[in-house]
């Protein structure tokens, strides 16, 4: 009958009635074992190394980028760059590159306007 409603063999319930009976109390479960990184990856991506690859295009949407702000030692040895087909200044960390003078590239660093160098990006 349980076979015939979807709920499997009738004799592994029965062994599994049985082994109960006789060591009552007992867990006859296997000890828990943490997964390891490629089962954690595999459970909450439903993917496996054959499906997904390095190489393999995916369709993403980007919701941010992550930055690493520059530290004081860093801001003093910046070196801002003039880039020679627009004529602009290029901030060396962040690599926005419409300051007309050079003054606003250290007024970007000094303001805190300077997000940082792009360590990551979040997609979903």
């Amino acid at each position: 009958e349980l076979e015939r409603q979807g709920f499997g063999n009738k004799s592994i319930t029965l062994y599994d009635i049985r082994a109960e009976l006789n060591h009552r109390y007992k867990d006859l479960r296997q000890p828990y074992q943490p997964p390891n990184s490629m089962e954690m990856f595999n459970m909450l991506t439903h993917e496996s190394p054959e499906t997904f690859y390095i190489g393999k295009m995916i369709q993403a949407t980007v919701t941010g980028i992550t930055h690493r702000k520059p530290e004081g030692d860093q801001l003093d040895q910046a070196n801002p760059v003039r880039k020679e087909d627009t004529g602009l200044w290029q901030c060396p960390f962040c690599l926005k590159n419409d300051f007309p003078e050079l003054s606003e590239v250290w007024n970007h660093f000094d303001a805190g306007g300077c997000p940082g160098q792009a360590t990551g990006v979040r997609i979903r």
